[in-house]
């Protein structure tokens, strides 16, 4: 064994993770013309020597990573997504009711799934976990969204919700912004419309209470 790695030197765990890759059914990495991306995969035509960049490389790229995925699943629906895919996504929104009165709750449900990609293999209508998924509204007819809150992850799966008390009548959308380090795309659900009407509850204006002693006074 050498004592001082030289130039020229082949890195034999780089090497024996190029033929693991293989095991498992990956193809080699076909690379731009001037080989810049050639750090995304492990798995290549022709493994490189010291000093070369990436020689030494001991864990799989990132390309390797989105082909095992497309292969054979994710392992949980939390799980991040390879930033080598540039997957599409559906949101969808639905609320627990369409028309309520002011100030009373509606809860908005949103659920976040891996859309049908071309090869994508495993990964179609996956549902997608523990991410951001932001809850908007507007007044109806008009164009400019504000984001009233983050939708909380549910017991199910790629699910989401949040509760509100509206006063007015809002269109409601909900919104995944793109992430960074990972391979799917940002998205919006088709808006709902709540309409609010009337007022209800405690907080509404009450009518003054008659007098009922005063009437009897007043009556003789």
């Amino acid at each position: 064994m050498l004592s001082t790695v030289t130039d020229g030197c082949f890195d034999v765990e780089n090497i024996a993770l190029d033929e693991l890759g293989h095991v498992l059914g990956l193809g080699h990495h076909v690379n731009h013309y001037d080989n810049r991306d050639y750090g995304d995969s492990v798995v290549q035509t022709t493994s490189r020597a010291r000093p070369r960049a990436f020689w030494n490389a001991h864990k799989l790229g990132r390309c390797d990573t989105a082909t095992l995925q497309t292969r054979y699943d994710m392992t949980s629906t939390s799980a991040l997504y390879s930033s080598c895919l540039n997957l599409a996504v559906n949101l969808r929104l639905r609320s627990s009711a369409t028309s309520i009165s002011s100030r009373s709750s509606v809860t908005f449900t949103a659920t976040l799934v891996v859309g049908d990609n071309a090869g994508d293999g495993r990964l179609t209508g996956n549902p997608i976990s523990n991410r951001t998924i932001q809850l908007q509204r507007r007044p109806r007819g008009t164009t400019t969204w504000t984001t009233v809150g983050t939708m909380s992850p549910s017991t199910t799966s790629g699910s989401y919700t949040l509760r509100q008390s509206p006063t007015a009548t809002y269109e409601w959308r909900a919104v995944f912004p793109e992430p960074s380090g990972e391979g799917l795309r940002g998205a919006a659900s088709t808006a709902v419309t709540v309409t609010v009407s009337g007022c209800s509850g405690t907080t509404c204006p009450q009518s003054a209470p008659v007098d009922t002693a005063a009437d009897k006074v007043d009556g003789g």
